[in-house]
């Protein structure tokens, strides 16, 4: 159903990475429905990159389609900042506009908070008592001789996982080989590509691993079988939005599975995705489909309340969930402010893929019209 534009009420600036090819900024399929959809909200929406704030003049450049093409345009400061970069130039970038909002004394206002690494978000959720049997138990990486010690009485191994991860990049799992003698290392790398390696011991599988990870915090986990029965890697996304009213929503479920060969069940490693509620039944059935499903959207909305309690204001989140092959338990394996939304896309589930989009706009709308001073009348439900 079309809508006609409403007056518009503030401009929209979409911080997001650096696009690849001819695409001038990252997710363009997203940023060019939010340009589509932007009027139905009253917002004009523009598209920013770190580039463009790092520009010689002091100003911003930004990018808008014009006919579906892409534009850069000289923009003003917007009434609200939607962080979507997970680059490492955007934390240059947010100084930058930092900067730039104080010398015009013009206030700099994000629709939400960024969620800080996954051991912050892992021992926020350990404090609810709801949550903390859903938590898979976790601790800091403390060298070789920690994960001898976690290795040798396992027989499934070890989950290691960077702390500022995504996508599944550099997740890595230990474990002994069937024989007993020798360990196996399997993952990605920081560039998400699969490897595999064996070693005749576990002080050569621990003293290689400590020398690949470095620096780096890494999360070290046990092992859980959280596939289906014939082995491929799955998890269930939940896909979290507070819409128009400010309110927390559960836009959809989405069952994402991977190969037999692989890890992780993420798309950008391969994977494929599908509707939950069908997907679980096909599994286990329609019974355990929709308990899962209910319990998955309660402990999802939980998880939301007590880290935005935690840390601030959040205005989306991803989170995703991996179910016990052998006792089908809900695990929480990951929380993300910044979610993407293919798995919506591909998984045919168009309604939900629409929402996902036009939400964080009526979200916006919603912030917006909140401001100090401003008054408006208009009463339509987004």
């Amino acid at each position: 159903m079309n809508r006609m534009p409403l007056s518009r009420i503030g401009m929209l600036g979409v911080l997001t990475g650096a696009g690849r090819n001819d695409e001038p900024a990252a997710e363009p399929h997203f940023c060019g429905k939010l340009l589509e959809y932007g009027p139905r909200y009253g917002l004009q929406v523009v598209i920013l990159t770190p580039a463009g704030i790092a520009s010689p003049s002091g100003g911003i450049t930004g990018w808008q389609l014009v006919n579906r093409e892409w534009q850069s345009i000289s923009c003003e400061l917007p009434d609200l900042i939607y962080d979507r970069c997970l680059v490492p130039g955007g934390a240059e970038a947010r100084r930058q506009l930092a900067r730039l909002f104080s010398l015009q004394a013009k206030p700099l206002r994000y629709w939400g908070q960024p969620l800080p690494g996954k051991w912050l978000v892992h021992t926020a959720l350990q404090q609810d008592s709801r949550l903390r049997p859903h938590l898979p138990p976790t601790v800091l990486y403390g060298g070789p001789d920690q994960l001898q010690s976690r290795l040798l009485p396992s027989r499934n191994g070890i989950i290691l996982k960077p702390v500022g991860g995504m996508q599944g990049k550099g997740v890595l799992h230990i474990r002994p080989e069937s024989s007993g003698s020798s360990f196996a290392i399997r993952g990605r790398t920081r560039l998400n590509e699969p490897f595999s390696r064996t070693f005749p011991a576990v002080e050569a599988a621990t003293a290689w691993l400590h020398r690949w990870i470095g620096r780096r915090p890494y999360l070290v986990q046990p092992y859980l079988q959280l596939t289906t029965s014939g082995g491929q890697p799955y998890d269930i996304r939940a896909l979290l939005q507070k819409n128009g009213r400010g309110r927390w929503t559960v836009t959809g479920l989405a069952a994402r599975e991977g190969s037999a060969e692989g890890l992780t069940s993420n798309l950008h490693g391969g994977g494929r995705a599908s509707p939950a509620h069908a997907y679980l039944q096909a599994q286990h059935g329609l019974a355990h489909a929709e308990e899962a499903c209910r319990q998955i959207e309660q402990l999802a909305l939980e998880a939301a309340a007590r880290l935005e309690a935690q840390f601030g204001r959040l205005g989306e989140l991803g989170v995703d969930f991996g179910v016990g092959l052998a006792d089908r338990h809900l695990w929480i394996l990951e929380v993300n402010s910044k979610p993407g939304r293919t798995s919506f896309y591909t998984a045919g589930t168009p309604a939900q893929a629409e929402q996902s989009i036009t939400r964080p706009l009526a979200y916006a709308r919603y912030l917006l019209l909140r401001s100090p001073g401003r008054i408006w009348h208009d009463r339509t439900a987004l």
